[in-house]
């Protein structure tokens, strides 16, 4: 297995709320992780505060499912040219 530097983005598209791996400068060659409704999480904070936590449990396994190993992980905000509304 290699090392390399992941991110989770989450982003609002649409009719819902995407998580990727993506590596940290760029959403190019993302991959989808999964996906909950926008509304659902609108109806109940809560729900989105555990996808989130969700994403964050099931990175380590991702990340090794496409031959990659977890050195840390961080959390942050994204990047500015990409908080510039909804994607």
């Amino acid at each position: 297995m290699t090392q390399a530097t992941f991110r989770i983005a989450i982003r609002h598209e649409g009719q819902f709320i995407n998580a990727y791996l993506a590596t940290m400068d760029t959403m190019e060659g993302a991959k989808l992780v999964a996906s909950i409704d926008h509304e659902l999480c609108v109806l109940d904070p809560q729900i989105f505060e555990l996808f989130k936590d969700a994403m964050l449990r099931a990175m380590p396994a991702v990340v090794g499912l496409i031959g990659h190993k977890i050195d840390r992980i961080e959390i942050r905000d994204a990047p500015a040219h990409e908080r510039a509304g909804h994607a």
